[in-house]
């Protein structure tokens, strides 16, 4: 069970960080479009 529950919070860090990682690159494609 504790190992199962590690896994998850770690796949949700992994998808939380590669979230804010595609904002922060569409933030810089927009500002150097503009």
């Amino acid at each position: 069970m504790e190992d199962r529950r590690l896994v998850c919070t770690g796949v949700m860090g992994v998808m939380g960080v590669m979230g804010v990682m595609g904002v922060a690159a569409l933030a810089m494609l927009g500002t150097n479009w503009m």
